[in-house]
């Protein structure tokens, strides 16, 4: 791996990664892009993924929408049965505009599908094995490259010389902890476990479908190949049912919820998954000349589907905000330090409701009063779905008519018994259900 000099160079090469070689690249830069992984087929194993439709445009500008329908990628949008009613896609509204859909589908299609864009894109080398080692440091102490080894043999190695260095190597970044980077964790009281399931059809159809139950969330997500997903984010309180039964407890959590998927017919085709521990963090976006992209920047409550469009909207913001500096003789500093004020203004109200309801592990008051109002509140419910969604921010959906609405509504009984859930699905035989192999992340 010979020393080389670069225009930009990227840690990581998952969807952050990806995404901002390609934007850079047709800048007419010079992309390194590094990968630990030594194969372009290889994929992240532990992900839901279902992608919020908030990042849709930036899946449409990278080119890559027709290729992810292609491949499988399943376009969505949920329902949400609460204890006070049912939360239903708005229709479209005259008065702000946000995409229709969002897309689920396995990573194992998805990651090696980036890899390709990127690796075609002119002007971006993709360079797989290579395993970020150190920065290299210029005047001040800001990094000015990067050194790397072979992840088969660390004897073997390289350096690149870039003049932007772009961190995107995820929630544990190894990039950030070398450059020590100011790390905000918040603990999450939620577990999640998930399976593919055959032979589970979903009374929406292709619309997924959510259920609040006590303080925990059970979804459905369809995927290719008649596949759904089942997933649940439970309060780590319940840890030692789910880890006793995973596929019982499946059974058990959804069996009495309304328009529940009906098991009678189904078949676990893959193992149990298990997400036991995952803090979030946050960090500055740029930090010593570093710019840090997706996860490595903020990662949040996986419950609400954001990594993944955080991921794309961050190398997009990224790439938009260093452009001049290529193109016009932009001081990098500066345009590092608006890319830094754009990412927090556009996500720090959206992580701080979700970090805040992840440390708590369980719905307050408020988060209950909100819900209440916008379920009797067709108005109200739109603003919830577009905020949940990631259409909007918490300064549109606070707005104050809203206040207004969600105390008008929130307060007036009855709170509870507005949904009738449906008599319990059959369930099938023990081994029916039988998980292939159960795999439990700690």
């Amino acid at each position: 791996m010979p020393s080389a000099s670069y225009d930009a160079v990227i840690i990581g090469a998952s969807v952050a990664g990806c995404s901002a070689a390609i934007l850079l690249g047709r800048m007419g830069l010079k992309v390194a892009l590094l990968e630990k992984k030594q194969s372009i087929e290889d994929y992240k194993r532990i992900c839901t993924t279902f992608i919020q439709a908030s990042a849709l445009p930036t899946f449409e500008r990278l080119g890559l929408k027709d290729g992810m329908e292609a491949a499988g990628a399943v376009r969505n949008s949920f329902e949400m049965w609460t204890p006070w009613g049912r939360l239903q896609p708005p229709l479209e509204r005259p008065d702000y505009a946000h995409p229709k859909h969002g897309y689920s589908i396995r990573r194992s299609v998805m990651d090696p599908l980036f890899r390709r864009a990127a690796a075609a894109t002119p002007g971006v080398e993709l360079i797989l094995g290579a395993q970020f080692e150190d920065f290299t440091y210029g005047a001040g102490g800001a990094a000015r490259g990067v050194r790397f080894v072979d992840a088969d043999n660390p004897s073997r190695g390289g350096a690149i010389d870039a003049r932007l260095i772009v961190a995107a190597d995820g929630r544990q970044s190894r990039a950030a902890a070398v450059l020590r980077v100011p790390t905000k964790a918040r603990q999450n009281q939620r577990a999640c476990f998930y399976a593919f399931y055959a032979g589970l059809p979903l009374h929406t159809g292709r619309v997924s479908q959510y259920w609040m139950k006590d303080d925990d969330l059970g979804c459905a997500y369809p995927f290719s190949e008649g596949q759904t997903m089942l997933c649940c984010w439970v309060n780590k309180s319940r840890l030692p049912l789910w880890k006793r039964d995973v596929g019982a407890a499946f059974v058990s959590f959804f069996s009495d919820r309304p328009e529940a998927p009906d098991f009678s017919g189904a078949a676990q085709v893959s193992r149990s998954m298990g997400m036991v521990k995952f803090d979030d963090y946050r960090r500055p976006a740029a930090w010593k000349g570093v710019a840090l992209i997706g996860d490595a920047a903020l990662c949040a409550d996986p419950m609400w589907g954001i990594g993944i469009g955080w991921a794309l909207q961050s190398a997009e913001w990224l790439a938009d905000a260093v452009g001049p500096a290529f193109q016009r003789g932009a001081a990098l500093e500066v345009c590092l330090e608006r890319y830094r004020r754009i990412h927090r203004e556009r996500l720090w109200g959206h992580e701080l409701f979700i970090s805040d309801a992840a440390r708590r592990g369980r719905s307050n008051f408020v988060d209950d009063l909100i819900v209440r109002a916008a379920v009797r509140d067709p108005k109200l419910g739109k603003d919830l779905y577009a905020f949940i969604s990631r259409h909007i921010g918490p300064s549109q959906f606070l707005a104050p008519r809203n206040l207004v609405r969600m105390i008008a509504g929130g307060l007036r009984r009855p709170w509870r018994g507005a949904l009738t859930a449906t008599p319990p699905a059959a369930q099938p035989d023990a081994d029916a259900l039988r998980p292939v192999e159960r795999r439990i992340s700690t």
